[in-house]
């Protein structure tokens, strides 16, 4: 498998410019409203979204998936990086 790298992330394809991201795989509980913006919006990344707020990938994939939950001051970082992208996608198409 020369053709693609292997990650904690997932597996990704470079010559490709594609990967399978390894959250992708696990649903997240639907009351979990953290995993439900990313279940609504499957076009969000989740480890982008980790990366903008400097927050390990693994651990914010665990808040996702619901295996974790964040404190209520990290659950509010949270809310407040979702309604700034908003923001700013508003801004763009505007």
């Amino acid at each position: 498998m020369s053709n693609c790298r292997v990650d904690c992330d997932g597996v990704w394809f470079d010559d490709l410019d594609e990967g399978l991201e390894l959250s992708g795989f696990f649903s997240p509980k639907k009351t979990n409203p953290i995993g439900r913006v990313f279940w609504l919006f499957p076009e969000l990344n989740a480890s982008a979204f980790a990366r903008r707020l400097g927050i390990p990938q693994p651990l914010f994939a665990a808040y996702v998936n619901g295996t974790k939950k964040p404190s209520s001051a990290r659950k509010k970082l949270i809310d407040e990086e979702l309604r700034r992208i908003g923001r700013e996608l508003l801004k763009t198409v505007a």
